[in-house]
C-alpha cells in the first residue's frame, strides 16, 4: 500500500482523491475521432501510426512562445488537440488522457495515468483555452500520486472516460499510456530540430486517410494556437485553401445538361410521340398505353382550360390511386396548371386548410370522395363519373404549352413549425432537372418499371410517378386500401424492377427472402438509412440488388444528393449520403455561414438548379429559409436545418436535425407542430414531443402533457388525428403535473421520462397472458415492441405500435398460429386477449372445414355402397336427402 504522510487536514491521498472526484464529478462525456468501424467487443493491441506534419514556422512560434519549456510546449499541443475534439464533436466538456510526469517519478510509485478535463467553448479566446490547460496539466502533476485504477474503481468505472491521449515522450513514458489502449494517441517528443510527432491508432478502428485528416487537423490547430492567440475558438481555421478548394469547388463541380426550356409534360408528350404503343400505366387489370394516357391527359387539359384554368392556376388533386390520377396530375400540367396533391387519408382538418391556404381553382376527385370535401372548391370535377361527358366535348389533341420552366409544377405541403403545414412550390425546371437526372442514375438504359403506391402528399412517390412516364418504362399503380400495406401488394406481384421507400418501410423487406424477387434498385429516403439495415436487406436479395440512399428535403426537389451503398466501405452506423445530384450544390457551413472541414458537424445547405421557390403566401418563412449563397454571389441556398459531416474520402454523412424537425415513418415532422395540436385538447394545459429510440432501435414518438388527472388516450388521439397524417400520431401518451423547464425557460428534454419510463407509467394493473394463444400473442408483441412484458389487457398501440410494426406482427402471428391473419384484425382487436381469441377461434374454423374436406376425399373414393353402409351406421336412411 502506498505511503502517505499526515496532514492536518487529513492524509494527501485524501487531498487528492477529493481533487480527482471533484475533476470528475458529473461523469465526463467521450469525445473522440468518429470511428470508421464499430468498436469490437474485444480487439487487440495492433497500432498505426501517421505522422504529424508541424510546419518550419510554427515550431519556431512555439519555441518563441514557450521559451523552450517542455510542459508549455506539452500545453500547446493538448489545447490545439481539444480545439479540434471541439469541433468534431461539439461537446464543450473535453477529456484527454497522458501520463504521470516523469520527473516525479520516485514519489509517485502506484500510478501511471491522469485525466486533463477542461471546458471549450466556441467563444473563448484560444489564449484563455492555453492557459486553462496549462493550470489543468499543472494541477494534473501535483495530484498524480493517487492511484488511477483505484479512483476507477471509487467511480464504478470499468474503463479510463478518455478515447484520446496525449503524451511527451520527454516527460511522460509511451508505455503507461499503451496500457489504457485509447483509440487515438498524440504522441510527441522535443529534440534539437524542435517539435516533433505522430498520431498513433487502432486500425481496427480507423482507416488511414481518417487519422490522415485528423493529423492535418491537429497540425493546423497548434498553427493557430501559436500565430493567433486572441481569435476566438470557433474562428480557428482547420480547413487548408486547398482542401476547400476541394469541398466547395470541385466537390460542386456538377454541371449537366439537360432539357432546361421543356416542361416534365412536354417531356412525357415527346416520350408518347416515341413510343405510342407501349403501356404506359397499369392499374387492377386495366391499361392504358403511352399514346391513350396522352389523349386522356389532353382532353382534361382542355376541359380545365374551359373552366378558365390555365397557367398560375393551382389544381387539387384528391384522388386514390387510379388511372384518373395519372390523368389528372398531367392534364393539369398540360393546362398550364400545378397540381397540388391532397391525401383522402389525411384528417379533413388539414386537407380543408390546404385547399384554403392554396387558393384551388379545381378539384379533381372521384365520386366515393366527392362528398367530403367537394364544397370546399369552387369547382370539382369527378373523373371516374364525369368522365364519358369529358371526353365527348373535348378533343385529344396536345394543347398549345403555355407553362414555361419557371412556372409551378406541383405544390407539396410539409409540417409547419406555425402548427399549419408550408406549401413548398417547385417549378418545372427543378422538376425536369431532377427527373432527367433520377432517370439517368436509377434507370440508365435498363427496362425496368416503376410502382405506384406511396402517397401523391409525399413527394418521395415524385420519382415514381414522372421517371418512368418520361422513359418508356410502365408505371404499376396500386389502390391504397385502410389497413392494408400497399407494399406488400407490389412484392408479391414482382413485377417492377425499382422501388422508392423510406427505412421504415424498408426494415419489412430484411425478413422476407427476396431472392426471387424482378427488383434490382432500391430507391431509399425520408430518414437516416442504417447501415445493418441495408446490409441486411442487400443479404435478403442475395447480394444482387443495388441500394440508393437519396436525401433532399422537399425544398430541394425530392433529392439532391445520392450514395450507392457498398457494404464494404460503408462501416459506419448511418450509410453516407453520399454526393451531390446534377446542377446541384452542397455546402456544410457554420453559423457565420464558413465552409467546415471533414469531421466538422455543421448545417447542411443546397444551391442549384433544384431549389424550390419558396414556400406558398409565406414570404416571411421563404426569406428565412431560402437566402443569398456567398459562395456563389447571384444565387440563392436553402437552409435545410439539417446537420451533417465531410467524410474523409469525400462524402457526406447525415447526422440529424438542428431543431425542432424529425422524420419519423419517412415524414417530416415538426415536433412544435404536435405540440400545438395536442393543446387543442380542453383538458391539456401543456405538452412536449420526442423522438426516442425503443430498445431494438426503432424510432418512437412520445408526447408528454399536462393536465389536472391523466386524460382518456383515445380522446387525445382523436384530437391529433384531425390535424396531422395517421402515421405521425405518436405511440406513447405520458401524463406530467409540469414539463421541467431550463434556466432560459425553456422545456428541458432531458428531464423527461425516459421511454422505459413511460412504458411503466402506462401500465394498468397487469395481467400475465393465461392461456397457450396469448402467451404466443405477448410474447411476439413484447419481442417487436422491446417491452418486458405484456398483459391480456395491453393494447397495440398505446404500448408503441403502429401501422409499420402491425405488418410485422400480423406476419409472425400468422406464421405462429399457422393461418392469413388479415390485417384488419390487429385494428379491430388491438389487446393481447382480443387477438388471441380470435385467432383461436380462427383455428377451430379452420380446422373444422379441414375435417370437412378430409370427410368429403374419403367419401370420393368409396363406392356406392359404402357410401350407403356409413349413411346407415350414421342413423340416417339410406338413399334419404341429407339435410
Amino acid at each position: 500500500m502506498m505511503s502517505v504522510s499526515v496532514g492536518p487536514n487529513g492524509t494527501r491521498a485524501e487531498k487528492e482523491l477529493q481533487y480527482w472526484l471533484r475533476k470528475l464529478a458529473d461523469g465526463p462525456a467521450l469525445t473522440g475521432v468518429p470511428p470508421d468501424f464499430e468498436r469490437p467487443p474485444g480487439g487487440d493491441a495492433r497500432r498505426a501510426v501517421v505522422p504529424l506534419d508541424i510546419d518550419a514556422e510554427t515550431r519556431r512560434r512555439l519555441d518563441k512562445v514557450c521559451g523552450g519549456s517542455e510542459v508549455l510546449i506539452f500545453a500547446a499541443c493538448v489545447a490545439a488537440l481539444k480545439i479540434c475534439l471541439y469541433r468534431y464533436s461539439g461537446v464543450e466538456d473535453v477529456v484527454v488522457g497522458t501520463a504521470i510526469n516523469e520527473q516525479y517519478r520516485s514519489l509517485t510509485p502506484h500510478n501511471e495515468l491522469l485525466l486533463l478535463r477542461d471546458r471549450v467553448g466556441g467563444g473563448q479566446k484560444v489564449r484563455q483555452l492555453l492557459e486553462e490547460v496549462l493550470r489543468t496539466i499543472t494541477e494534473a502533476y501535483a495530484h498524480q500520486r493517487y492511484p488511477f485504477q483505484r479512483l476507477l474503481q471509487k467511480l464504478g468505472a470499468v474503463a479510463p472516460p478518455f478515447h484520446v491521449a496525449a503524451l511527451l515522450e520527454n516527460i511522460n513514458r509511451r508505455e503507461h499510456i499503451d496500457a489504457s489502449r485509447p483509440d487515438v494517441v498524440l504522441a510527441l517528443r522535443v529534440a534539437e530540430g524542435g517539435l516533433s510527432g505522430e498520431v498513433e491508432y487502432q486500425p481496427e478502428l480507423f482507416r488511414p486517410e481518417t487519422v490522415q485528416v485528423f493529423a492535418r487537423h491537429l497540425g493546423s490547430a497548434l498553427r493557430g494556437v501559436v500565430s493567433s492567440p486572441d481569435s476566438p475558438v470557433s474562428e480557428l481555421e482547420l480547413l487548408s485553401e486547398e482542401r476547400r478548394r476541394e469541398l466547395v469547388v470541385e466537390f460542386n463541380e456538377t454541371s449537366r445538361e439537360y432539357p432546361r426550356g421543356l416542361t416534365v409534360a412536354q417531356l412525357f408528350d415527346r416520350q408518347a410521340q416515341g413510343t405510342p404503343e407501349s403501356v404506359a400505366a397499369v392499374c387492377e387489370g386495366q391499361s392504358l398505353t403511352y399514346r391513350e394516357l396522352q389523349r386522356r391527359s389532353n382532353q382534361l387539359a382542355h376541359c380545365l382550360r374551359g373552366l378558365g384554368t390555365g397557367r398560375g392556376a393551382l389544381v387539387g388533386v384528391y384522388m386514390n390511386h387510379s388511372l384518373e390520377t395519372l390523368v389528372g396530375i398531367l392534364g393539369a400540367l398540360k393546362a398550364g396548371a400545378a397540381y397540388v396533391p391532397l391525401e383522402p387519408a389525411y384528417p379533413l382538418a388539414r386537407t380543408a386548410y390546404v385547399l384554403s391556404n392554396a387558393g384551388i381553382s379545381v378539384l379533381l376527385t372521384q365520386q366515393k370522395l366527392l362528398g367530403r370535401v367537394g364544397d370546399q372548391a369552387p369547382v370539382a370535377l369527378c373523373l371516374d363519373a364525369d368522365w364519358e361527358a369529358i371526353a365527348a366535348r373535348e378533343s385529344g389533341e396536345c394543347p398549345p404549352p403555355t407553362a414555361r420552366p419557371e412556372d409551378l409544377a406541383y405544390v407539396i405541403y410539409t409540417s409547419g413549425s406555425t402548427g399549419s403545414p408550408k406549401g413548398v412550390e417547385v417549378q418545372h425546371s427543378a422538376l425536369v432537372n431532377y427527373v432527367c437526372w433520377a432517370k439517368e442514375t436509377y434507370l440508365r438504359e435498363d427496362a425496368l418499371d416503376f410502382p405506384l403506391y406511396s402517397s401523391l402528399a409525399f413527394d418521395l412517390t415524385v420519382t415514381s410517378l414522372f421517371v418512368p412516364l418520361v422513359s418508356g418504362r410502365s408505371l404499376y399503380v396500386y389502390p391504397q386500401r385502410e389497413h392494408e400495406s400497399s407494399l406488400d401488394a407490389v412484392l408479391a406481384d414482382n413485377r417492377v424492377g425499382v422501388l422508392k421507400l423510406t427505412p421504415s418501410h424498408l426494415a419489412l423487406l430484411r425478413e422476407r427472402d427476396n431472392r426471387g424477387s424482378r427488383v434490382e434498385r432500391l430507391i431509399v429516403g425520408g430518414e437516416a438509412l442504417e447501415t445493418g439495415l441495408a446490409a441486411r436487406v442487400l443479404e435478403s436479395f442475395g447480394g444482387r440488388v443495388e441500394i440508393y440512399n437519396e436525401y433532399g428535403p422537399t425544398e430541394a426537389t425530392v433529392g439532391c444528393m445520392v450514395h450507392l451503398f457498398d457494404p464494404r466501405r460503408d462501416t459506419r452506423a448511418v450509410v453516407p449520403i453520399g454526393r451531390p445530384a446534377a446542377n446541384t450544390q452542397i455546402y456544410l457551413l457554420d453559423e457565420a455561414l464558413r465552409p467546415l472541414p471533414e469531421n466538422v458537424p455543421g448545417e447542411l445547405y443546397i444551391s442549384g438548379a433544384g431549389l424550390a421557390r419558396g414556400f406558398l403566401r409565406n414570404g416571411q418563412q421563404t426569406a428565412a429559409r431560402f437566402i443569398d449563397n456567398p459562395l456563389r454571389p447571384g444565387h440563392k441556398m436553402y437552409k435545410t436545418g439539417d446537420v451533417a459531416r465531410w467524410l474523409p474520402e469525400g462524402v457526406i454523412e447525415y447526422i440529424g436535425r438542428n431543431d425542432e424537425q424529425v422524420k419519423y415513418h419517412g415524414y417530416r415532422l415538426d415536433l412544435n407542430e404536435v405540440r400545438i395540436r395536442l393543446n387543442l385538447h380542453p383538458g391539456v394545459k401543456d405538452s412536449a414531443a420526442l423522438l426516442l429510440k425503443d430498445a431494438h432501435g426503432q424510432d418512437a414518438l412520445v408526447a408528454y402533457y399536462v393536465s389536472a388527472r391523466p386524460l382518456d388516450v383515445s380522446a387525445l388521439r382523436a384530437t391529433l388525428a384531425r390535424h396531422l397524417p395517421p402515421q405521425t400520431i405518436p405511440g406513447h401518451f405520458i401524463h406530467l403535473e409540469e414539463i421541467p423547464l431550463t434556466s432560459n425557460g425553456k422545456p428541458d428534454r432531458r428531464k423527461l421520462p425516459t421511454l422505459e419510463e413511460a412504458r411503466q407509467r402506462l401500465e394498468e394493473e397487469f395481467v400475465a397472458p393465461r392461456t397457450p394463444a396469448e402467451q404466443t400473442v405477448a410474447g411476439v408483441w413484447a419481442q417487436l415492441l422491446g417491452v418486458e412484458r405484456v398483459g391480456v389487457h395491453d393494447d397495440f398501440f398505446e404500448l408503441g405500435g403502429h401501422s409499420l410494426l402491425a405488418y410485422q406482427v400480423v406476419s409472425r402471428l400468422g406464421e405462429a398460429f399457422r393461418l392469413s391473419v388479415p390485417m384488419r384484425s390487429i385494428f379491430d382487436h388491438p389487446t393481447v386477449a382480443g387477438i388471441a381469441l380470435l385467432l383461436t377461434r380462427m383455428q377451430l374454423e379452420q380446422e373444422d372445414a379441414r375435417d370437412v374436406a378430409r370427410m368429403i376425399e374419403e367419401i370420393k373414393s368409396m363406392s356406392p355402397d359404402e357410401v350407403q353402409s356409413v349413411l346407415a351406421a350414421d342413423g340416417r336412411p339410406a338413399g334419404g336427402p341429407s339435410h
